[in-house]
């Protein structure tokens, strides 16, 4: 899967980007498109305050150990 970035000052001087997903290099088959208001090149933080491993599920708990590189 190909994914396109481009940015897009909308009308009234705000970011935004459209992000397309192709399914093949040569951007054959476009199988999403989306406008987002954030950079989707920066990675969001997320609040960990709130986080009860105890409710989480196995798929959840490896993609934490995934992000923590364990």
């Amino acid at each position: 899967m190909i994914e396109e970035i481009e940015y897009k000052e909308q009308g009234d001087g705000a970011d935004s980007w459209i992000v397309r997903r192709w399914e093949t290099k040569k951007k054959k088959n476009l199988i999403f498109v989306e406008i987002v208001y954030t950079d989707p090149a920066i990675e969001e933080k997320t609040n960990m305050s709130n986080v009860d491993l105890s409710t989480m599920t196995s798929e959840q708990l490896t993609q934490l150990k995934t992000a923590l590189g364990l």
